[in-house]
């Protein structure tokens, strides 16, 4: 006569295992959801920061254009916005007669950034 193992003859005890794994799989597909939302929320912020920062690039280069280049007045060596979502500095560096260099320094108020960019633009005044 064969002999039966009592784990295979009994399952009593067996659904213990099962009931494990499937709690652990909960488990994990729980966790990872929250690590993924929390991703979502970190890179949803750094993307409207990078908004803000075009947006106070777009608004310090109008105003610089309003200011100094409209009213065809000297350009200064640097100019300072305070902004409501932020602070820029422009540094302005002559290259040649109507070649300067910008260069831009953002900081922000929300996630307190420091971004900078810097470009060569060629102004042409009118002479009247």
């Amino acid at each position: 006569m064969k002999r039966l193992l009592s784990f295979t003859k009994y399952q009593n005890g067996f659904m213990l295992p099962y009931v494990l794994f499937v709690i652990s799989i909960v488990f994990i597909l729980i966790t990872s959801s929250i690590l993924l939302y929390r991703n979502d929320i970190y890179l949803t912020d750094h993307y409207l920061e990078h908004i803000r920062v075009e947006t106070l690039f777009q608004m310090s280069q109008m105003k610089f254009n309003q200011e100094i280049l409209s009213n065809d007045s000297p350009i200064p060596p640097t100019v300072q916005y305070d902004f409501p979502d932020g602070k820029v500095i422009i540094h302005i560096t002559t290259e040649s007669d109507n070649l300067y260099d910008f260069v831009y320094i953002i900081t922000t108020k929300e996630l307190n950034f420091k971004y900078t960019f810097s470009y060569t633009v060629n102004i042409v005044t009118t002479q009247t």
